[in-house]
């Protein structure tokens, strides 16, 4: 009996974290399909690593929810946010970026009125030249 029970609760832990945790740091990510209605996510980008300064594309793919979609980008760089569900950016200093997007599936979800919000992040790995 305590053996079973034991094992319930590390399903639990494990399925939990998978629904607070339901971004990606490689690229792209594998969210589980939302439920009838409900707003699915998954953010990806064209470069994830590379040397010197890096263009990369972002772009997220949206399932359910109720259209349009609106996208806001921050890149983690300090250098402000942009919106699209397609945007492109230029990291100019090595680092380790997350760069999050959240997507709105209505313009009153983004007034917190109605509608779903879903949030998912790309981590972007830029290094110095070496030159």
């Amino acid at each position: 009996m305590r053996h079973i029970s034991g094992y319930f609760v590390v399903i639990c832990i494990v399925t939990l974290s998978m629904v607070i945790f339901p971004g990606c740091n490689d690229g792209g990510s594998a969210l589980p399909p939302p439920g009838i209605g409900d707003l699915g996510i998954d953010a990806s980008a064209t470069r994830t690593v590379g040397y010197g300064y890096l263009s990369t594309s972002f772009y997220v793919n949206t399932t359910g929810g109720n259209p349009p979609y609106f996208a806001l980008w921050d890149f983690g760089d300090g250098t402000g946010s942009q919106s699209g569900l397609r945007v492109s950016h230029l990291y100019e200093a090595p680092g380790v970026y997350t760069c999050s997007v959240v997507v709105y599936d209505t313009e009153d979800a983004e007034l917190n009125i109605g509608g779903s919000v879903a949030y998912d992040f790309v981590d972007v790995h830029v290094f110095a030249s070496g030159f």
